[in-house]
């Protein structure tokens, strides 16, 4: 997992925004897999809104994914944000990018993602940005 400061992602879910208003913090994160794993955003401040964007890259010609719960905690509570399962590619080498929006009832300071991966060789870059506000 690489903690980021900015977002590695060309069009930015930061756009879609303005119903929930300027976003006010953000958490950015770059993880390259090559097994099935949770990436881990922590936020510049608690958010309570806001949107989520998972953009894989790099996807091997023989990975599937798929995406788990998200989770969002404040250090004592957790959440989940969304539904249970977010999305799959069981067509090998299919580069998923998903965008979810979130009003959650905790003062969220980090957001969890898992992901699996399968397929006969694993490998996935998974690019998160998180966008929220108070």
């Amino acid at each position: 997992m690489a903690a980021k400061t900015t977002t590695t992602c060309t069009n930015t879910a930061a756009g879609t925004l303005p119903g929930f208003g300027a976003y006010s913090q953000t958490g950015f994160d770059q993880t390259a897999l090559t097994s099935t794993g949770s990436i881990t955003v922590t936020m510049t401040g608690a958010v309570t809104k806001g949107k989520i964007r998972i953009q894989f890259s790099a996807v091997n010609a023989a990975t599937t994914i798929a995406v788990g719960a998200i989770t969002a905690t404040d250090g004592t509570n957790t959440v989940q944000v969304g539904a249970t399962a977010r999305v799959s590619a069981t067509s090998a080498g299919t580069v998923v990018d998903l965008i979810t929006e979130f009003v959650i009832g905790i003062n969220a300071t980090s957001f969890t993602i898992p992901v699996t991966l399968g397929g006969s060789t694993q490998a996935a870059t998974v690019n998160t940005e998180i966008y929220g506000n108070p």
